[in-house]
């Protein structure tokens, strides 16, 4: 099967699958369906935050509320609580 964009698309949007993203994004979507608890790590540039949003936008707003919360090396405890 050949992968093609949507005609409308902009390419900062695009994410081109591979055979490692499509297992995560799978393995991800069944966790969120049977509300499982996930944390991904990883290498910067690996595309972790932009499969997470991948997911995250495909569900339903009338039944989920997403509250996303990003860490560097900059993120303290005390920054975290003040952001939830």
């Amino acid at each position: 099967m050949i992968w093609k964009p949507s005609p409308n698309a902009s390419y900062h949007s695009l994410l081109v699958p591979t055979v490692d993203s499509a297992r995560t994004k799978y393995v991800l979507q069944n966790c969120v369906q049977n509300k499982v608890h996930t944390l991904s790590v990883g290498v910067t540039g690996t595309g972790k935050t932009v499969l997470i949003n991948s997911i995250l936008n495909e569900l339903d707003e009338a039944t989920w509320r997403i509250n996303n919360i990003i860490y560097s090396s900059q993120t303290s405890s005390v920054k975290t609580q003040d952001m939830i």
